[in-house]
């Protein structure tokens, strides 16, 4: 019953919101979603683009790695593959934690990105992630924009446009890191 009124309930607002407030009805719409079903989604107003001022080189291109797994090492990685495994490694390295890496490796939400419950403080942390990326040395010659962040369970979920791909790529990032 109640997930019937709700399928009513929303497109009404939602159409509402489209007629009275064409200019807010974007973020009002995203708004009520995301407090009615708990969505941890971080869209920003205008796709995150990146601002390297050389060139971006096609995915294809990105550096092979060893393949990690469950078991160890299981061969290579090459292209969207070897840039998934470097994001999930700098998504689940704390910042400043280990010596081994400079400064600027990791993020300092990798501890909390995962069971975040405040929807707002999701999206500040998202936020960071998203420029600590783009403005990375490892992923700023590949990724040309970052359209939205989300969080599915125990899952984080980045979507970008890729250099040399026409299709939005989807990293899918579990909690457990491999």
């Amino acid at each position: 019953m109640i997930q019937k009124l709700l399928f009513i309930i929303i497109p009404l607002i939602i159409s509402i919101t489209l007629f009275l407030f064409k200019s807010y009805a974007k973020d009002l719409t995203n708004y009520i979603i995301k407090l009615i079903f708990k969505k941890y989604v971080w869209i920003p107003s205008e796709p995150l683009k990146n601002q390297v001022t050389y060139s971006i080189n096609p995915i294809k291109d990105y550096p092979k790695d060893y393949k990690l797994s469950k078991n160890g090492i299981e061969g290579f990685v090459t292209g969207k593959d070897a840039l998934d495994q470097a994001l999930r490694k700098f998504i689940h390295t704390e910042r400043n934690k280990y010596k081994i890496y400079d400064g600027n490796y990791g993020i300092e939400q990798s501890e909390t990105i995962f069971q975040e419950k405040n929807i707002t403080e999701f999206e500040r942390q998202c936020e960071y992630i998203a420029n600590d990326i783009i403005s990375s040395d490892i992923f700023n010659n590949w990724i040309e924009i970052i359209y939205k962040i989300s969080r599915n369970k125990n899952k984080l979920i980045i979507e970008m446009k890729l250099k040399g791909e026409p299709n939005t790529h989807r990293c899918i990032i579990s909690e457990n890191h491999i």
